[in-house]
């Protein structure tokens, strides 16, 4: 009976489709909180996911909430295969002996050059999501602390609130109070008085 059995390996789940159906189980049964312990990611770190993707896709987060989560999904496992891949070709690459600043092949054919990752200066990363002609940070603070902790660490979390506060402080200085004599002057120049 078994003899006329063949295996074949294409018929089998690949280890993709095994994570996507272990992440929509978790999400299926115990909500987001199931969905990012499986995912190894905070509450607050898939929720920043979730907004992003919705963002990125045209999509709302309380009226396409599945759609969101799938895709969510989806793109954390791609990032996982990309980065799988890129980590084993410079594992290999030093195993060989290759140092920093040595070209090599990475894993999608293009050439990689061996490096630290140097990474974006905290006050530099803080203000570009900052809106100048507004005054604000458009995705709130909270939304930056918790890219700042994803990005940087816990540690960081302290300063960047300290910087934060700075640059509220440094904007106000520098905004012009609406009852000055120029303020008024414009006003009647522009027709609004």
């Amino acid at each position: 009976m078994f003899a006329d059995e063949s295996f074949d390996p294409s018929s089998e789940p690949s280890k993709q489709d095994a994570m996507a159906d272990e992440f929509m189980s978790a999400y299926e049964k115990g909500g987001e909180p199931a969905l990012a312990k499986a995912m190894g990611i905070s509450d607050q770190e898939l929720d920043q996911e979730i907004t992003e993707y919705g963002m990125e896709h045209g999509l709302h987060a309380d009226d396409d909430r599945d759609d969101i989560i799938q895709g969510v999904i989806e793109q954390m496992i791609d990032n996982m295969d990309e980065g799988n891949a890129y980590v084993h070709a410079v594992k290999k690459a030093k195993m060989n002996g290759k140092k920093k600043g040595d070209k090599v092949d990475g894993p999608d054919g293009d050439e990689i050059t061996l490096e630290k990752d140097q990474k974006t200066p905290l006050g530099e990363f803080i203000l570009s999501y900052y809106d100048k002609e507004a005054g604000e940070f458009p995705k709130g603070e909270t939304a930056i602390l918790t890219m700042v902790e994803k990005d940087y660490g816990n540690e960081f979390i302290e300063p960047a609130k300290q910087f934060i506060t700075k640059v509220y402080q440094v904007t106000e200085e520098y905004r012009e109070p609406e009852t000055s004599p120029e303020f008024e002057r414009m006003r009647e120049l522009a027709g609004l008085r």
